[in-house]
């Protein structure tokens, strides 16, 4: 998008005020997203392609918003466009302002960020999710795997073998299949469901000096999950012992997840799986990368095999 075209969006649809400079943000997902700087004040103009992105979910997530930010919930200041809508739809693009969040994220396993991220993450499962209802991410991952795996390996393998790693294929089917099954023999399809973030990692919280979490950045994967989603993913991100790897504080992440005291034996065992769905490479991200970044593939499938074995000795049935 350029530059002139985000400058005339905003002035016409959010703020009439000067624009000082605006700055394309590094940004891992599908989205556009850059910062965009006016006087003593700073925000993150973000573009998302509307065949990606259904109206549903555009209705549903502004809804949920309205629910947090009436109570208090530390996600971003959204703001409204002239509509009075958290989503301006211009085209064949969705187009949301928010506040822009300078700021630490959390150092690696700090005991009171995640003492003050199991609180946060209590009060997102007990919101009302009824608005969510209709809304599926469209980012892939576990539902993906688990609605549709011979699928999704099917292209996988094409893809694959286009790219020239098809070596890897073998492990990551195996990975699969068995996580599948082991999920669905937990009962994972009937766990209760709530709003989960689906992205609860250190770049996405901003953090006081006292450890307190000031933001919940990113809500691209915003949908009903079950609540073991964000706990798991949140302790498997936070425990580790160094960022860029996956080598994690085993007794740290025990304890964490025990923390939160309310889920069932299949529920603690349905970790395991649900981690390695959620890391395993998809073709959604794969596209993307040939896209944007093809020198970056070889290190995205080490990154992923980095962390499926790491997975592998967290060893939750002995627990």
């Amino acid at each position: 998008m350029e530059y002139s075209a985000i400058k005339d969006v905003f002035l016409r649809e959010y703020l009439n005020t000067e624009i000082s400079s605006i700055e394309k943000l590094n940004n891992s997902g599908a989205n556009l997203v850059y910062k965009i700087s006016v006087a003593g004040k700073a925000y993150v103009f973000k573009v998302c392609e509307s065949a990606s992105f259904p109206d549903k979910w555009f209705i549903g997530c502004q809804q949920f918003f309205e629910q947090l930010i009436k109570n208090n919930f530390p996600c971003p200041n959204i703001l409204a466009a002239r509509d009075g809508s958290y989503f301006c739809k211009l085209g064949s693009y969705y187009v949301q302002v928010q506040e822009f969040y300078s700021g630490a994220n959390p150092a690696l396993g700090d005991k009171k960020v995640m003492a003050n991220l199991k609180v946060i993450l209590k009060q997102l499962a007990s919101t009302n999710g009824m608005s969510l209802a209709q809304c599926k991410t469209p980012k892939y991952g576990v539902e993906t795997w688990l609605l549709q795996y011979e699928t999704e390996l099917i292209q996988l393998n094409n893809m694959l073998r286009d790219l020239g790693y098809q070596s890897y294929f073998q492990d990551v089917k195996n990975t699969v299949v068995s996580s599948v099954l082991l999920l669905n023999s937990f009962g994972y399809g009937s766990f209760k469901k709530v709003p989960s973030h689906g992205e609860v990692q250190g770049n996405n919280l901003i953090v006081s000096p006292q450890g307190k979490v000031l933001a919940l950045l990113d809500w691209d994967s915003l949908q009903l999950r079950p609540a073991i989603f964000d706990v798991a993913t949140s302790a498997f991100f936070l425990t580790r012992k160094e960022r860029g790897g996956f080598c994690i504080d085993l007794p740290r992440f025990r304890e964490y997840v025990q923390s939160f005291s309310n889920f069932s034996r299949s529920e603690i065992e349905a970790i395991e799986p649900l981690l390695r769905l959620y890391f395993v490479p998809n073709t959604q991200l794969l596209k993307k990368m040939m896209e944007n970044s093809p020198s970056s593939i070889e290190w995205y499938f080490n990154w992923a095999l980095s962390a499926l074995n790491e997975i592998n000795k967290l060893d939750i049935k002995k627990w």
